[in-house]
């Protein structure tokens, strides 16, 4: 998060609905939204050197799972932050051995409180 720019958001979401629901929330909180449907999109915006401070991505997406998009973020250089969301459960979610453990996760479905307090957290604005 840089001074003089809003803090920027890249929501990683197949599901169409759930796209524009968090763009509506959290660009109504004041963040800059950007949207994917898949890892390979978002992984090219990035490319292109869009700042990104949070990136909110879901587990399960068509031809990338969220653990495989992280850890090509990761190997991009990307060091900001980092949450996964899905409807399968925390203590279900697979982990793979060079993830770290510290990853926040939210559990779909969330609400707008549980959404907007997990963003804030992981910005570290609470």
């Amino acid at each position: 998060m840089s001074p003089g720019r809003p803090t920027t958001i890249l929501v990683v979401e197949d599901e169409p609905t759930l796209r524009r629901t968090v763009l509506r929330i959290l660009g109504g909180l004041g963040y800059e939204v950007v949207l994917a449907e898949r890892g390979e999109d978002a992984l090219a915006r990035i490319e292109l050197g869009q700042p990104i401070d949070l990136v909110i991505c879901d587990l399960h997406l068509p031809s990338m799972d969220g653990l495989t998009f992280y850890e090509r973020l990761r190997a991009q250089g990307f060091t900001g932050r980092f949450m996964l969301t899905s409807g399968v459960a925390a203590e279900d979610v697979p982990r793979n051995p060079g993830l770290p453990p510290g990853i926040p996760f939210l559990q779909k479905p969330w609400t707008i409180d549980s959404l907007t307090a997990s963003v804030r957290a992981v910005l570290g604005e609470t």
